[in-house]
């Protein structure tokens, strides 16, 4: 019986490195003597935060529970309190509607427009942190240069740490041995998209639907997993797509963004992602609530 990549599997991984994904299994099958349908999976409504577990659904932040079996914990507190005007601002102007998509439109539609592109992007981040596959869909951020989108991918890498976020470019997504990269995890950020290939395509839909891909470790054999990481792209253009059956569209969320406005003189970007970082818990609350 195959045990489901969770819990005590991934604790296996993360302490022997050099073990292969087969025989982690096996380590795992004095613990856990049940099939893959009856293998204890993370609750889809629990967020682990540092200081607590929070029930989305009720709101309560109460200490981790062994039914919750989710060891991919933020990078911060969990506040209620917290704000993060910074962040609010930024989202503002990366989200707002550019000249190309706005001719033809009167301001109403404009802000509704601009208030849905911001709530899906926080919505999405919100959905990245909990073990929740349900809606199958992976995000596309897409906007000229500078206009803010690194600087996303850059604190995702803060508030969600190593055993929790991975990096794998798309170019490498038909690379089982860089998809075991993604093992674990519940967030993978790609940049710079460029064009992909049919095979790209079709892995990005099989992670995306949660359907088992082979994974390889160096110098070990391969194994079938469903990766849990929510998938997470940016670029100045869409890239092409060789899908024809329209799976491909149909699990695309597209977020256009603007460049920042001419008379907005940006911080030096290392200043600026602090700056970020210090609201780390009200943007992680935003985008819980969203």
């Amino acid at each position: 019986k195959r045990l489901t990549l969770v819990g005590i599997f991934k604790e296996v991984m993360y302490a022997h490195p050099d073990i292969s994904v087969g025989k982690a299994n096996a380590a795992c099958e004095g613990w856990w003597k049940v099939s893959d349908t009856e293998a204890p999976t993370a609750a889809p409504h629990v967020i682990m935060f540092q200081n607590g577990a929070l029930d989305v659904l009720t709101g309560e932040l109460r200490l981790p529970r062994l039914e919750d079996f989710n060891p991919n914990v933020m990078g911060v507190d969990y506040n209620p309190a917290a704000v993060c005007p910074r962040w609010e601002k930024h989202v503002t102007h990366l989200m707002r509607p550019g000249v190309e998509v706005s001719e033809g439109m009167t301001q109403e539609e404009l802000d509704e427009d601009h208030l849905a592109a911001v709530d899906t992007l926080e919505e999405f981040l919100g959905y990245c942190m909990a073990r929740n596959y349900q809606f199958q869909k992976m995000l596309f951020i897409v906007g000229p240069p500078n206009a803010g989108k690194g600087t996303i991918a850059k604190f995702l890498r803060n508030v969600f740490p190593a055993k929790t976020g991975a990096g794998v470019p798309m170019h490498d997504m038909d690379s089982p041995e860089w998809r075991f990269g993604m093992v674990g995890k519940l967030v993978n950020y790609g940049a710079e998209v460029g064009r992909r290939d049919k095979q790209v395509d079709a892995i990005l839909n099989m992670i995306t639907a949660h359907e088992p891909v082979s994974v390889w470790k160096m110098h070990q054999i391969r194994e079938e997993v469903c990766l849990d990481a929510r998938l997470i792209f940016d670029g100045n253009l869409m890239p092409a797509t060789g899908d024809i059956t329209g799976a491909f569209k149909r699990r695309s969320l597209l977020l256009v963004g603007s460049a920042l406005p001419k008379d907005v003189t940006p911080l030096p970007s290392d200043v600026y992602d602090a700056l970020l970082l210090a609201e780390a818990e009200g943007i992680l609350l935003r985008w819980v609530t969203a």
